[in-house]
């Protein structure tokens, strides 16, 4: 009996030395910033950063820091907030957050990062601004990046200016996860580059979903001229549930997704010099859906493959605006023409000819053919048919009225007449048979 007292004793007392230990390890949290690294490891406490040419001694690092490392009681995952932020080392990586531990960035006033690698994560990561602060990123081989690490999603509420001189390898382009989704939820997005080698704007990596439901974004990118390579380019689908979307290619395709694409709201902006958005591949194109919004497109073709049309929602393509036609959302010629329009705002409808039949009038029992159309004026021409004025020709029938003849004319008439001359010949014919008749009589009685 003692026995089993004593070692329920030294199981509450193991368990109870073992709870402050992991209450601890809950909040353990770090981040490298330009090759510093800040650590916490108890709640509310505060790790700090001071920008490296700033004036204040790291003694004050509490009243003017650039960046602060803390994790809040109340909330799920440490924050690292940034306050006039600045990293220009192009040797280093501006902000590295490590494996195994999801982060929230917040900009809380505008900070720049100029550096190798401006954001490297190798764990979820969340990224917003306070009001209209931006985090400027010129990065020299890439912007934002989970590099090698899979599985790490990005969450963008957030003003970004993003930048990247030069490719450097498969996972260094502009703004980028591998494996795990990418959604922008709000903020002010503009993605750039000026070197002409192959980067990606905006990519999903190996698999994961590009999803844009707010903000505005402006994309450009130089990646290489195929049907599956876009500006922004998911690896899983691509879905715009609203915001602005403006997205340029070099020499791509702007919109590009593997496994469909779907916009049902917003405003999205299309060119190239190549195709506008293509799904799929060649062999086995995706499924390309529009089910609101707006789209504009000019390219050398708007589809590589062709988009079907929502309940609501009307479409033009053409060479350009003036020559555009009405698209049905099937698989036509029109769907790859230069120009294109797809939208469900009435405001955007262009007037087309009428699609309903005209009125057709019945014809008359007179009439050589049936007309197709009601006639807008009165006819001026005569029928074919039936004259309306008397002909200037001599009618082939017997007039109705007498014809004014002379005496001898009516004689003329009445001997060449057809019956008056038939009447002649047989009465003829009859005093021939009666006198032949009374000489045989005449004979007999001899």
């Amino acid at each position: 009996m003692k026995k089993r007292v004593f070692s329920l004793l030294l199981i509450l007392c193991l368990v109870t030395c073992q709870l402050p230990i992991k209450a601890a390890a809950a909040v353990s949290a770090s981040v490298t910033l330009a090759g510093n690294t800040l650590e916490i490891k108890k709640h509310d406490t505060p790790a700090y950063f001071v920008n490296a040419d700033a004036a204040q001694p790291d003694a004050d690092a509490k009243e003017s820091w650039n960046a602060q490392l803390i994790w809040h009681k109340d909330d799920t995952l440490p924050t690292l907030y940034l306050k006039s932020f600045v990293v220009d080392d192009p040797k280093q990586t501006g902000i590295f957050i490590p494996a195994g531990q999801p982060m929230r960035i917040i900009i809380r006033e505008n900070s720049q990062v100029k550096a190798k690698f401006g954001i490297l994560y190798q764990s979820n990561l969340e990224i917003v601004s306070e009001s209209d602060a931006k985090l400027t990123i010129e990065g020299h081989s890439g912007a934002i990046t989970s590099s090698t690490a899979t599985g790490c999603s990005l969450t963008l509420d957030a003003n970004l200016d993003l930048f990247v001189k030069a490719y450097y390898d498969a996972s260094s382009h502009i703004l980028q996860t591998n494996k795990a989704d990418l959604t922008v939820n709000g903020g002010s997005i503009k993605i750039r580059t000026d070197d002409e080698k192959s980067l990606f704007g905006i990519v999903t990596r190996g698999a994961g979903n590009i999803i844009i439901n707010d903000g505005n974004l402006d994309v450009t990118s130089s990646i290489g001229a195929a049907p599956a390579n876009g500006s922004i380019h998911a690896s899983g689908k691509l879905i715009i549930n609203g915001g602005t979307v403006k997205a340029t290619a070099k020499a791509s395709t702007p919109l590009y997704a593997k496994k469909g694409i779907e916009i049902t709201a917003g405003s999205v902006e299309v060119s190239s010099p190549y195709y506008g958005i293509s799904a799929g591949t060649p062999d086995e194109p995706a499924h390309i859906a529009i089910q609101g919004g707006t789209v504009r497109i000019a390219a050398k073709r708007a589809f590589f493959t062709y988009p079907t049309l929502g309940e609501g929602v009307f479409a033009y393509a053409g060479a350009d605006e003036n020559s555009a036609k009405i698209y049905d959302g099937t698989l036509t010629a029109l769907a790859k023409e230069p120009w294109m329009l797809i939208s469900n705002d009435p405001a955007l409808q262009k007037e087309t000819e009428p699609t309903q039949a005209p009125a057709v009038t019945t014809p008359t029992a007179l009439s050589t053919s049936a007309p197709t159309t009601a006639p807008t004026v009165v006819a001026t021409a005569a029928s074919a048919t039936v004259p309306t004025i008397a002909p200037t020709e001599a009618p082939t029938e017997a007039s109705t009225e007498a014809p004014a003849q002379t005496p001898n004319e009516k004689i003329t008439a009445i001997l060449t007449a057809p019956h008056l001359l038939l009447w002649l010949a047989a009465a003829a014919a009859l005093g021939l048979i009666g006198i032949i008749i009374t000489l045989i009589a005449f004979r007999r009685k001899k």
